[in-house]
């Protein structure tokens, strides 16, 4: 028997029918163009790792590279998802030997943590490759239909806008994840003032027993002028009809700091990440860009 730990290779055809293989195992078999998007769309840093047993595909995860600044350094961080296991091989040490390479292969190429969200099943493996971070996952609303001062009172960005200087702060670059998701979801919606960017998809929902509103399920933002974003706001719920904007980002996150309405996700996996590098500073705060739970 021989096992060995690999890095796939999107362009090679024996790779790709393997990881179908793989996912039409685990009942992914109808997500394949989403699954081909993710990790041919998203950057070319995004990596494919597998297990193999004498030359069949055991395990394999996708990490997905995002363009990131700490402290305004541009860097890298890598999302951790489409975690595969073959069903008879469960229980066996195939994700923690994923993990230990992509670990060391992707500090290397300049990663400075990986993250996801993992589940019941995920979760006890994280633990068991490195010290991890858990942050609670909360979502934070903007009710538009609302007089101006109210809107603008639901979310104090300038109160919150100082935290863009920590030595940790982790900003995730939006506009590679919007031109690749937009690919994926055509439907997604923007707008962009100046150095301020609002993007996510509009869904009706049902909220707070208001019956039925068009809720905009923010993918991400960018905010530079912290006075002038709930104007982009406004604009936006103007142009498209929007009810509501909600957000789900990590506890700590500007976001949830600077929304006065919001509560727990309690349905949500928690944001966890691993650092790759022994400097990553202890104490890490998120920008507002941190609606990557369900958008992935």
């Amino acid at each position: 028997m021989s096992i060995a730990t690999k890095r796939l290779q999107a362009d090679n055809d024996n790779d790709w029918s393997a990881l179908l293989s793989l996912g039409a195992s685990v009942g992914f078999h109808r997500m394949q163009e989403r699954l081909h998007s993710n990790w041919t769309k998203s950057s070319p840093l995004t990596a494919c790792y597998g297990v193999e047993e004498d030359g069949k595909l055991l395990a394999s995860i996708l990490f997905i590279a995002h363009d990131i600044r700490m402290a305004g350094v541009a860097t890298k961080a890598y999302q951790s998802c489409w975690i595969m296991v073959r069903p008879d091989r469960q229980g066996g040490p195939w994700l923690g030997l994923i993990y230990r390479k992509a670990m060391r292969d992707l500090a290397r190429i300049d990663g400075k943590f990986i993250f996801g969200f993992p589940n019941s099943i995920a979760m006890p493996v994280f633990k068991s490759i490195s010290a991890v971070n858990v942050l609670a996952m909360r979502r934070t609303y903007v009710a538009l239909r609302l007089p101006r001062s109210m809107i603008d009172w639901q979310w104090d960005l300038a109160r919150c806008h100082g935290q863009q200087s920590l030595p940790g702060l982790v900003t995730f670059e939006q506009a590679p994840i919007l031109a690749w998701k937009q690919h994926e979801h055509p439907g997604l919606v923007s707008a962009r003032d100046g150095g301020n960017l609002l993007w996510g998809r509009i869904e009706e929902r049902r909220l707070f027993r208001l019956g039925s509103l068009k809720v905009l399920l923010a993918g991400g933002c960018e905010v530079e002028d912290p006075g002038n974003f709930m104007q982009l706001a406004r604009r936006m719920g103007r142009e498209y009809g929007i009810d509501v904007i909600r957000f789900v980002s990590p506890e700590g996150s500007v976001v949830a700091a600077a929304s006065r309405v919001g509560r727990a996700a309690r349905k949500t996996e928690s944001f966890t990440y691993i650092p790759l590098v022994k400097d990553l500073p202890t104490d890490i705060a998120f920008d507002v860009c941190t609606g990557l739970k369900g958008m992935y």
